[in-house]
């Protein structure tokens, strides 16, 4: 899905793969079983039987905790070679954690067909140029306790919109500020955001896609 760069403050390195395999079900459902790789930080390792999905296994890699949570938000945790199955059947939510960095991985049967979302943070970076994979790049500055929007490159074959909103709390002496890009091709689509709240910066890529099951 491709690599995201955040220029001078954090690095989002790998890819996302998925490798499966096809099991006999003389139920007539849909049955298979597929493994992803999630960027550097760990896999995740799905099953659907007809119209659910099972969280069959998620490992972290060195220096990543994992956080579980089923469509429903309530936390979970697995024992080795325990199975989690979420709430309705149709959503799993695995997250994985390094200091000011998290990995969330999110599958759901949309239609039949099997959405994945990668959203991926930090919280605390520095202004900059980012590269949004194979997307294109989006220029953030900040001027004082404004963000700005200083520029976005959009690559071949990809469109974008972007939009800006200011949102003040209640005590009206802060505010906060949020700038979103969305790049778009075909029924891929890639999510940038910068927040900034109470002086601090968090940017949040997110991905989506639809997983080709032929293959499974």
């Amino acid at each position: 899905m491709g690599d995201f760069t955040l220029h001078g403050t954090a690095e989002m390195r790998g890819t996302v793969s998925a490798s499966s395999y096809r099991l006999a079900d003389h139920s007539g459902k849909d049955f298979w079983t597929m493994k992803f790789t999630v960027r550097d930080a760990g896999e995740v390792e799905i099953r659907r039987e007809g119209d659910q999905l099972v969280l069959v296994d998620a490992r972290p890699n060195a220096g990543w905790d994992l956080e579980e949570d089923d469509a429903n938000d309530d936390e979970a945790e697995l024992e080795d070679g325990e199975e989690s199955e979420d709430a309705d059947g149709e959503e799993l939510e695995v997250t994985f954690v390094q200091g000011n960095h998290e990995v969330e991985f999110e599958a759901e049967i949309v239609d039949d067909r099997l959405l994945i979302e990668i959203e991926e943070s930090w919280h605390g970076v520095e202004p900059g140029t980012f590269n949004v994979g194979e997307a294109g790049t989006v220029e953030i500055r900040r001027d004082g306790e404004r963000l700005i929007l200083a520029g976005v490159i959009a690559n071949n074959g990809w469109d974008f919109e972007a939009e800006r909103e200011v949102e003040e709390n209640e005590d009206e002496e802060s505010s906060e500020q949020e700038i979103e890009v969305t790049f778009t091709s075909g029924d891929h689509k890639v999510e940038f955001e910068a927040t900034l709240e109470d002086g601090e910066l968090e940017i949040e890529f997110k991905t989506k896609w639809y997983e080709d099951e032929e293959s499974a």
